[in-house]
């Protein structure tokens, strides 16, 4: 892994500096943020960072032409306000991805919403992945890309070519990225990677394969609602914690088996799923659904 890019469109969250910060901890690659709120006050903390390239929106939306005639297609939930696009936007962030790839000629690249935190250097288990891409299958017909890997961008073309010409055609459906990632993957497995988030066969393969060449888990979002909350326009304003993912959790999820623990040699606070057996697994990232995201740092700010 050479480069980590980020992106949000709309009014920029306060979040996406513990996001940053959490990489800083684990992480001295260049981090790419697309961004279109330019007058952000939040600005002046992330480029404090080393490292920081912050692009333009307008310099890389030139890709984005017929995912934009397909616009009035995608839900908007105006309960959330500045991400009440997210259902469009959780799309075009590929088209603007694939836009710098292209313009800045990079590859190897580990693709984050900025909802996300990682407790370990990345390239620990990037450098293992055999495939083009790789993201998370949250279940049967879905996949996340909260965390995902971009190796080139000729793959990235391939994906964004399905989303025109096949996914986004088809006017008899609920138009969200997940689904149609999966569909991606179900008709180009053989170039996907999928990172495993559980350990065993008890929830099918293509969900929980390649964890061996890893020994580590991925969270789609279920750890990190457990452990950091949902979303508060799905709980009333409140953080809950300890609760599971009502959309679609495969895993069973206890306070005893999904712990945090401090590392005694960096003092760093991380996440672990016990096992049965006893073996603690570092969770490599939480997709922190609640954008409490200060609460599950490593090291306080």
């Amino acid at each position: 892994m050479k480069n980590i890019v980020l992106s949000f469109i709309g009014k920029l969250p306060d979040y996406i500096f513990h996001c940053v910060h959490q990489l800083r901890l684990y992480t001295d690659e260049n981090i790419f943020i697309i961004i279109d709120d330019l007058n952000s006050p939040i600005l002046e903390k992330l480029t404090k960072f080393k490292n920081i390239k912050i692009i333009n929106y307008d310099s890389v939306n030139n890709y984005c032409e017929t995912l934009k005639k397909s616009c009035n297609k995608f839900a908007v939930i105006n309960g959330l306000k500045d991400r009440s696009k997210l259902f469009y936007r959780s799309f075009e962030r590929f088209y603007l991805l694939y836009s710098l790839m292209v313009d800045k000629n990079i590859n190897d690249t580990l693709f984050l919403e900025i909802d996300n935190l990682i407790y370990e250097d990345p390239k620990l288990w990037t450098d293992k992945i055999t495939k083009d891409i790789a993201f998370m299958k949250d279940n049967t017909n879905r996949c996340s890309t909260g965390i995902c890997y971009v190796k080139n961008n000729t793959i990235l073309k391939k994906l964004l070519d399905f989303f025109d010409n096949e996914y986004l055609n088809n006017n008899n459906r609920f138009f969200n990225e997940m689904t149609a990632v999966c569909e991606f993957y179900s008709k180009y497995n053989s170039e996907c990677y999928i990172l495993p988030r559980c350990h065993n066969n008890q929830y099918g393969d293509d969900i929980n394969i390649n964890f061996n060449n890893n020994k580590i888990l991925f969270d789609p979002s279920s750890y990190g609602i457990f452990l950091l909350g949902m979303d508060t326009f799905h709980t009333g304003c409140k953080i809950v914690l300890n609760t599971i993912n009502k959309y679609g959790c495969l895993i069973h999820l206890t306070k005893e088996n999904v712990i945090w623990k401090v590392d005694k040699t960096t003092n760093y606070k991380k996440p672990y799923f016990l096992y049965n057996n006893g073996t603690h697994i570092l969770i490599a990232n939480l997709h922190v659904h609640s954008k409490d995201l200060i609460n599950g740092l490593s090291l306080p700010i």
